[in-house]
């Protein structure tokens, strides 16, 4: 299991987060590479990878889990992820997210798996 790893399901569990997690990140560069496309084609490509990120999300609330993003999120030390970029700032500076890394997987018990971000000063 990744080094953000919290708590537990037993190894099924463990594997489908970690399938999610790599998925949301492809479904991410994928979303990216559909902008490059014009957009009867994009939109056609678009609707299967809405089809796909649902069912994601179906399998993880079968086990009472669910995939969290912070995008533009003030940032906050409670929040359950990690911020790659941190000590580039002072602890006075307020602060956003400014992009989710890896989505924070939150079960009914709380945190499974730490999320990673990073942040910018808050405008």
């Amino acid at each position: 299991m990744s080094q953000n790893a919290v708590a537990t399901g037993g190894p099924s569990q463990d594997a489908l987060v970690n399938v999610c997690v790599e998925s949301w990140r492809f479904i991410k560069v994928y979303q990216r590479l559909l902008t490059k496309l014009d957009a009867t084609e994009a939109q056609r490509y678009q609707g299967q990878v809405r089809y796909f990120q649902k069912q994601i999300e179906d399998n993880l609330a079968r086990l009472d889990l669910r995939q969290v993003e912070f995008d533009g999120q003030s940032f906050d030390t409670g929040l359950p992820v990690t911020a790659i970029n941190l000590a580039d700032f002072a602890a006075e500076d307020r602060l956003v997210i400014e992009q989710t890394i890896e989505p924070a997987i939150l079960g009914l018990h709380g945190l499974v798996r730490m999320g990673s971000v990073t942040v910018k000063r808050a405008a």
